[in-house]
């Protein structure tokens, strides 16, 4: 079975999975995008607030408590998963369209796979940094030294991010082979 015949057989899932992906996306990036604002306009209107968000740091300081609390916690979990799953969506598009080049973000996706796996990779900094604050030491941390199940699910992400850039990277062009074929 062709790439073609696969395609025209499961068009319909694949178009619904392309709408979906796209909906998600955009949803997560404007959710990421509008709590990175609302942050910003508590930090510049509302001193009140701020002092209540931030009691016990030092006034006027950036810590890393304040820099998870401003930056990260919207960036990770929202606009990164956004970016992907706008990723698989122009993929399944480039898929299903017969005449459509790769869109900027498809053309550009293993930067952004291995964009994604090195800020994975950097987020790992403060647990490690912390891990000698916790007084509660996970059975495998001890047995391990400092490998941590977190540490192995992050290593596990990092892998499977990078896998898939460098598969992204062989299957474009053999996308576009297939479908100047007929």
């Amino acid at each position: 079975m062709t790439l073609k015949q696969t395609v025209e057989k499961h068009r319909k899932w694949l178009e619904v999975y392309c709408a979906l992906s796209r909906l998600m996306g955009w949803l997560l990036i404007v959710e990421g995008v509008g709590t990175l604002i609302l942050v910003a306009w508590i930090l510049i209107t509302d001193e009140t607030q701020v002092n209540s968000m931030f009691a016990g740091f030092p006034p006027g300081t950036i810590t890393a408590e304040k820099f998870m609390l401003i930056v990260h916690h919207p960036f990770i979990p929202m606009i990164l998963p956004g970016l992907l799953a706008l990723l698989v969506a122009q993929l399944l598009r480039f898929l299903l369209d017969e005449n459509t080049r790769p869109g900027w973000l498809l053309r550009h996706g293993e930067k952004i796979l291995y964009f994604t796996a090195g800020v994975l990779l950097v987020n790992l900094i403060p647990a490690f940094l912390f891990q000698g604050e916790y007084k509660y030491i996970p059975l495998i941390g001890i047995l391990w030294g400092r490998i941590t199940p977190i540490l192995l699910f992050v290593s596990v992400k990092i892998a499977i991010l990078v896998g898939l850039a460098q598969a992204l990277r062989r299957v474009l062009p053999m996308i576009e082979e297939a479908k100047s074929l007929v």
